[in-house]
Parts: structure tokens; C-alpha cells; sequence
């Protein structure tokens, strides 16, 4: 069975809070898993992962993100690890902003660590991200869809990057 949409965007939010290291919790994996299962999605790595124990208390960390991986890997849902390349780093970031995975200003700030490989298509978000911290109500909200207004221009630099390397 496929993933419905609902469930490939919780995964992509699970899997952002582990690349991130934004509090990614085994057991929330672990919960995920089950509830697939229990939908009649199947997969080796998603069951495996589903019998689990869901005390956090009682979890393999280390054993939970291997197999929480594997199931991202075998629903096709790509993942990038913090030490591939800045552009498809960056690439990743503005995808999950655009569909609504990432608050617009944590992945400006990810991009923001991005700095290195930095040129026009990252240069704006960063200032974006500037005016974001140093805003507050309306003025904030303004900000984030400027922010994902820009996404799709960091995705077409990234492209055009990536392809200039190939």
C-alpha cells in the first residue's frame, strides 16, 4: 500500500526533526511505524520497527534510526544526511518549507549553516532570516512568505549547481 500523503508528510517531519537534530524521539518513530501498520502499509523495515517497544525508556536509539532510515529508504522518501553536499543540503531545506514540513524561519536558518557554499540563490534568505529574528508580529508573518516565496529560487540554484558538477 502507498503512503497517503498525510503520512509521507509526518515522516518528513519525523526525518527532519533527526537530520536537524531537532528533538527527534525513537518513540514517535516507533508510534509512526505502528500506525502504518495498523493502515496496512507494509514493509520489512516498518514492521520491524512497529514491535519495537514504545517506552522510550525501553528503546535502542542508535537501533531506532537505522530502522527509522530504512523505512524512509523503502517508502522512497529521500533523506539527506548532514554531511552531503551544501547545494543538496540546501535544496532538501526549501522543498520541506514549500510543503509546509519546516516552519520557513528554521529552514532559513539551516541554510544559514549552508554559508560555504553561499551564493545569490542563499545570499537573500539569509537576509530574510535576519529581518525575521529581528521582527515580531504581522511583520513576521510577512517575513515567512517572503521566505517561501524565495524557496523556489534556492531549489532552481541548487539545481543548477548540482547539474554544473555532473
Amino acid at each position: 500500500m502507498a503512503l497517503a500523503e498525510s503520512n509521507r508528510l509526518d515522516l518528513l517531519r519525523l526525518a527532519a526533526k533527526l537530520v536537524l537534530g531537532d528533538g527527534f524521539r525513537p518513540d514517535a518513530a516507533v508510534t509512526k511505524a505502528v500506525d502504518l501498520v495498523a493502515k496496512g502499509v507494509e514493509g520489512e523495515a516498518t514492521l520491524a520497527l512497529a514491535i519495537l517497544p514504545a517506552d522510550p525508556r525501553r528503546l535502542d536509539s542508535s537501533e531506532v534510526e537505522a530502522l527509522f532510515q530504512a523505512m524512509l529508504d523503502e517508502h522512497g522518501l529521500r533523506v539527506v544526511a548532514p554531511a552531503e553536499d551544501g547545494w543538496l543540503r540546501a535544496r532538501w531545506l526549501a522543498e520541506l518549507m514549500l510543503a509546509g514540513v519546516i516552519e520557513p524561519s528554521t529552514g532559513a536558518w539551516h541554510l544559514w549553516q549552508l554559508w560555504e557554499a553561499a551564493d545569490d540563490e542563499l545570499t537573500w534568505m539569509l537576509q530574510l532570516h535576519e529581518k525575521w529574528e529581528s521582527s515580531v508580529g504581522s511583520a513576521r508573518l510577512q517575513i515567512e512568505r517572503e521566505m517561501l516565496a524565495f524557496a523556489p529560487t534556492v531549489i532552481e540554484g541548487a539545481d543548477r549547481r548540482l547539474s554544473d558538477r555532473q
